[in-house]
């Protein structure tokens, strides 16, 4: 039997993203008593949103504890990661304000995953090489925005890169609505990386 030297490289890589990323902020502890690692108004308010959604069913109107008690207010921030991440507390049993957070580094590490197989398609070999420089994604430059709340640009940018993905492949059969089911992914998490898809 022989060893698939590249599978073993990304299962390698996805573990170390764990462990460098959500793994050091949190210590390797999955579960919290209380939100830790938020670091700004913005990581709370994503919170907020999160929970209202996980409690409410769907993101129709914004949570009162956003709008200075309002109950009637439309909700009109991008909801699909608020989604996700209700989704997730529910299969997985962690709070929101867990869930929330283990969703932002997922979509960060999958969105690195899914470049290196765009990249692949055209060189294998430079795909391999740049892997590693994914990890930057958790270096000191760009952690601050993990920690200060820019999620849904996270989310966003995963669904970015699964449309260029998509676009790189419109041989299949199935292209049409890989590429409808990513840009729509996007326009429901983040506006600017929707304005990229449309420039793609």
């Amino acid at each position: 039997m022989k060893l698939d030297l590249e599978k073993v490289f990304l299962i390698a890589f996805f573990f170390l993203m764990l462990w460098i990323g959500i793994g050091t902020l949190w210590g390797n502890t999955l579960s919290h008593d209380f939100p830790f690692g938020y670091s700004s108004s913005d990581a709370f308010q994503h919170q907020v949103r999160a929970q209202w959604v996980l409690e409410q069913g769907s993101y129709t109107r914004e949570s009162p504890g956003i709008v200075t008690g309002y109950n009637d207010v439309i909700g009109y921030y991008m909801p699909g990661g608020f989604h996700l991440s209700a989704a997730f507390s529910t299969v997985s049993g962690l709070a929101s304000y867990d869930s929330l957070y283990v969703m932002v580094y997922f979509s960060a590490m999958l969105a690195a995953m899914v470049v290196y197989f765009a990249v692949k398609s055209y060189n294998k070999h430079a795909a391999i090489l740049s892997l590693p420089l994914t990890t930057l994604i958790f270096a000191n430059s760009f952690y601050p925005g993990i920690i200060l709340g820019q999620w849904p640009f996270t989310f966003g940018t995963l669904f970015l890169a699964g449309s260029f993905w998509a676009l790189t492949k419109l041989e299949l059969k199935w292209s049409t609505l890989l590429v409808a089911l990513f840009v729509s992914a996007v326009a429901i998490t983040h506006t600017s990386e929707l304005v990229f898809v449309i420039g793609l």
